[in-house]
């Protein structure tokens, strides 16, 4: 993907996090455990290279609140903001380590746009929510959708597509529950053996 949509992604982690509609805040809660991923030790699969992962969120969309107080009182509002350019690759570096920690043979992160050898994973977030919550203890949760997409070099279509939700919760003033969503996400996709067999096909 054109190095636009990878700029995009970089805002995940410096100016919140978007939601693809109102963003509404009920009262908090833990994120559920991470589903199991299948295990592909010892499967014939197809070699996986991670693309990019970029966010598909208008600007300026309202994204979320900070809510403060015993009763959570809505507070400013967080903004998606398409001009920041740090860390762009970050959640491309995060989805190559849990593939590879979960056994996917993978290409290098470099790996050329053109390679028939391949299988190219793309993710698209939407529908995308954070908010931050001050009283006792001092927190970020975020939610998101991400759209995942398996294809070969050069085709128009993928040949497989998936949806997974994803959340996450950090403390502080620490963005990364953001990650921590798309991460939850992830795993998501990693438990889905249609996924796993849309693999072992293209072998």
């Amino acid at each position: 993907m054109e190095s636009g949509k990878r700029i995009v992604a970089a805002a995940l982690l410096f100016t919140l996090v978007a939601a693809a509609g109102c963003a509404t805040s009920p009262y908090p809660q833990l994120p559920p455990p991470a589903a199991a991923p299948i295990a592909v030790a010892g499967r014939t699969l197809t070699t996986v290279a991670v693309r990019t992962v970029f966010a598909d969120v208008p600007g300026g969309r309202i994204i979320g609140y900070h809510h403060d107080g015993a009763d959570l009182v809505r507070g400013q509002g967080y903004k998606w903001d398409r001009a920041f350019e740090n860390e762009a690759e970050e959640l491309n570096d995060l989805a190559f380590a849990v593939l590879q920690a979960g056994g996917y043979p993978l290409a290098p992160l470099d790996a050329a746009p053109d390679r028939p050898d391949v299988v190219y994973l793309d993710a698209a977030l939407g529908k995308l929510a954070y908010n931050s919550y001050s009283h006792r203890d001092s927190f970020n949760q975020a939610g998101t959708e991400v759209r995942w997409s398996l294809f070969r070099a050069g085709d128009k279509k993928p040949f497989f597509t998936a949806t997974t939700f994803g959340s996450g919760r950090k403390p502080d003033d620490n963005p990364g529950a953001v990650v921590a969503a798309f991460e939850m996400a992830l795993r998501s996709l990693m438990a889905d053996m249609a996924f796993v067999e849309a693999l072992q096909r293209e072998r």
